[in-house]
């Protein structure tokens, strides 16, 4: 048992450092989300988070299972798309929370949400959203 957690604490963190290096590639592209939101998501808790079956990889599926998870938790009044009240919380308190929370904090903020609004409507539709989560992917 203890081998096996060291052999998952390697893995992870190599993938991890792997990450963490190709991040200055895309850090300073807005098309993928502010750059501290981009680091939340290469955080280890994150990571296994994401990881649903537990193998110590996270697949596409599981990257948009999740994600479509935390639109549908944001999404109070279930129209398909998310207006600042949602995205961000009324007067800043944010009732849901998912995920670590800097990834909480840095979702929520006003930036991300004028980055995934593509169409510039004020509204996060779900696919502008698993759009922009599906290219940090």
């Amino acid at each position: 048992m203890v081998i096996q957690t060291k052999v998952a604490v390697i893995i992870a963190a190599a993938v991890l450092s792997t990450s963490i290096f190709s991040i200055p590639s895309f850090a300073a592209d807005t098309t993928f989300g502010t750059a501290a939101y981009q680091k939340e998501f290469r955080k280890l808790k994150m990571m296994q988070m994401l990881d649903a079956d537990g193998n110590h990889m996270v697949s596409l599926d599981e990257f948009n299972a999740f994600n479509s998870g935390v639109f549908d938790s944001l999404n109070k009044d279930n129209d398909d798309s998310l207006d600042a009240d949602e995205w961000v919380g009324v007067d800043g308190k944010q009732e849901v929370s998912f995920g670590t929370g800097g990834y909480n904090r840095q979702l929520r903020s006003k930036k991300m949400m004028a980055l995934t609004d593509k169409d510039g409507d004020h509204l996060v539709t779900k696919t502008e959203f698993l759009k922009l989560q599906e290219t940090i992917f």
